[in-house]
């Protein structure tokens, strides 16, 4: 029994060590911050919406019908900010992976799964070996 015990602690510590332990707080006040940024750095945004799935996965929603219809070469442009704000706001926080950006045209409610899209990697693999 008491061997067993120690088996198990000795795998939760093993686990533990091996992930790395953050202080995880919560993301909300972070989010609002980045929405606040978002709408001072990128001109006719008029929904913002930030998704963290499982404190890894990062989707950033863009409403803009200006947006939207803008070039391939500009949103790339937005896309490239904010990967560097999304780690800027959410790296110590989280264990960030994947990133995205979606453009749609609707602007005054919640994007739907049948609206039309732009999606776009952040690649933040590429900003997260920066700083190992």
């Amino acid at each position: 029994m008491i061997k067993n015990a120690i088996i198990i602690i000795a795998a939760a510590l093993a686990l533990t060590s091996n992930t790395g332990c953050k202080d995880l707080k919560p993301n909300s006040p972070l989010e609002e911050e980045m929405k606040d940024s978002i709408g001072k750095v990128i001109p006719g945004v008029r929904y913002i919406g930030i998704n963290i799935q499982e404190r890894q996965d990062v989707t950033v929603t863009l409403g803009s019908k200006s947006l939207y219809n803008s070039s391939e070469q500009k949103q790339q442009e937005y896309v490239e900010q904010l990967a560097k704000m999304t780690v800027h706001f959410f790296e110590e926080n989280n264990y960030l992976d994947d990133g995205k950006v979606i453009f749609v045209p609707n602007e005054t409610t919640l994007p739907t799964d049948s609206d039309p899209k732009k999606e776009y990697d952040m690649k933040l693999e590429q900003l997260l070996g920066q700083g190992k």
